[in-house]
């Protein structure tokens, strides 16, 4: 069983690209491992099927797509306002991207 934090909240591991092939068998391998995750996309259509398959509280999803610095600043801020430990980060994401950070 994974370990919690102090204040009795799971850490979580952070994936961006959350619903493509190689980071949504990130995400299901994580929680069925009983990972708590925090799915990170562009396409809201699958996240929602991500929820949908997987309810509960050890999945959260957020929107977003981080094509600009300021994306990103909006990203980190939106991940900050969860309050969740992040314990490990997986970037699975293609393209050219005109940004210089990821959060």
């Amino acid at each position: 069983m994974i370990g919690t934090m102090p204040n009795g909240t799971m850490p979580a591991t952070l994936v961006f690209g959350a619903t493509g092939g190689v980071g949504r068998g990130v995400v299901e391998a994580a929680l069925e491992a009983g990972r708590r995750v925090v799915a990170v996309s562009a396409d809201g259509a699958a996240l929602r099927q991500l929820k949908r398959r997987y309810r509960g509280d050890r999945l959260i999803t957020l929107g977003a797509a981080i094509t600009s610095d300021r994306d990103a600043a909006a990203l980190a801020e939106r991940l900050r306002a969860l309050d969740v430990s992040i314990d490990g980060v997986v970037a699975s994401i293609v393209g050219e991207h005109d940004c210089g950070r990821l959060l």
